[in-house]
């Protein structure tokens, strides 16, 4: 029974040894695991480079507009009437002359008449006071005659010669009688000429502005015309663009008309004044190649290049950093992180221009940016040769 007692007494010591030890060997072989900027000062921050190279930088300013004509045109009814047919519809193209739209001439067809009888009487008016002029005439010449005889007084001869010159005059009335009512033909006649109205140039009809049936006043707008040939982009640019751009530079446009095509254009001209509801300056962009189905009134989406420079140094925009108030990138020397303050100039698809601060051939950091300091250990996870 003791030796029992011996033995349960041993494995108890033994075990508590065994407890005791094990508790021991942790705590002096247990280390906390190393921070992430432990990690990271030992091993290298990862990260992203590229390495500028001198290349060709442009700037652009994007604008929306819409197609317009430089020749549009507000069709109107030179004598007026009632308007009998439309030939074409909106939309439809017309050549130069072709018939637009007709007026009623019933009432000038009248007048027309009516002013050629009045021509008629003033004819024959005249014929019969050419007929006693020329009466007066011969009287002169016979009463002249018989003076020189000595059978009539000069009194005599006198009154002739007033009732030929009287005679003159009512010719001549006649006469101007005449050319009032042929003149008064020519009037009618041309208004009926002109109540076939037609198309001042070839283009496509944009809208109407009257309907068949309708009365219209002379000179009234009856529809409006849009040359085809003289087609422009019109966008709309902010005032503060204004000093960016100019006559000649170069542009590309795309249309929702025509969906994955792009085309080029040029800068033809920026208006001198705003538009004065939106404030906003219209610039006339010339297609260098015109799309089939091109026409007034489509959307334009445009971007104009307003700079174009060669061996300029750029950085992606996501290398910048901002600490107080200075621009600065983070650079990478002998594997090391160098904060590098620039002096940057224009950005432009998501590039920024280099000024100064920065040489040919230098490694920028793009990623990785935000655990870097001043000096810390990096390692380059992907470099990018240019950008």
């Amino acid at each position: 029974m003791k030796t029992v007692r011996k033995l349960f007494l041993a494995g108890g010591i033994l075990a508590l040894l065994a407890y005791v030890g094990g508790r021991i060997h942790r705590k002096v072989s247990f280390r906390p695991a190393p921070s992430i900027r432990q990690t990271q000062a030992e091993e290298g921050v990862p990260v992203e480079v590229v390495r500028i190279e001198p290349a060709s930088f442009a700037t652009f300013i994007s604008a929306t507009g819409r197609v317009v004509s430089e020749e549009e045109a507000s069709v109107s009814a030179k004598y007026g009437g009632r308007i009998l047919s439309f030939p074409k519809e909106i939309g439809d193209t017309v050549a130069k002359g072709e018939t637009l739209a007709t007026l009623d001439t019933l009432q000038l067809e009248i007048q027309r008449e009516q002013a050629l009888s009045q021509v008629a009487v003033a004819q024959r008016t005249a014929a019969q006071a050419k007929a006693e002029m020329d009466d007066a005439a011969k009287d002169v010449g016979r009463m002249e005659r018989l003076f020189a005889e000595k059978v009539i007084s000069e009194k005599e001869v006198e009154r002739a010669r007033l009732r030929y010159d009287s005679a003159v005059q009512r010719h001549e009335a006649a006469q101007a009688q005449v050319k009032a009512a042929q003149d008064a033909v020519r009037l009618v006649e041309q208004a009926i000429e002109e109540s076939v109205i037609t198309a001042p140039f070839s283009g496509i009809i944009g809208s109407k502005l009257a309907s068949v049936g309708e009365v219209v006043p002379a000179g009234r707008p009856i529809l409006t015309l849009a040359n085809l040939a003289k087609l422009t982009c019109a966008v709309n640019l902010p005032e503060n663009d204004l000093p960016r751009v100019r006559p000649g530079q170069d542009a590309t446009v795309v249309f929702d008309a025509f969906p994955g095509k792009e085309f080029t254009a040029s800068v033809l001209r920026i208006a001198g004044t705003p538009n004065p509801d939106t404030r906003l300056f219209e610039a006339h962009l010339r297609l260098r190649e015109r799309p089939a189905g091109l026409r007034p009134g489509l959307f334009v989406k445009a971007t104009i290049v307003t700079r174009r420079s060669a061996g300029v140094l750029a950085v992606p925009e996501q290398a910048l950093v901002s600490q107080e108030g200075t621009t600065a990138v983070f650079t990478v020397k002998e594997g090391k992180a160098r904060l590098t303050p620039v002096a940057i100039g224009e950005k432009s698809d998501g590039k920024v221009e280099i000024r100064s601060g920065l040489a040919s051939g230098e490694f920028v950091v793009i990623s990785g940016r935000e655990m870097l300091t001043e000096g810390i250990s990096v390692r380059v996870r992907k470099a990018e040769n240019g950008l």
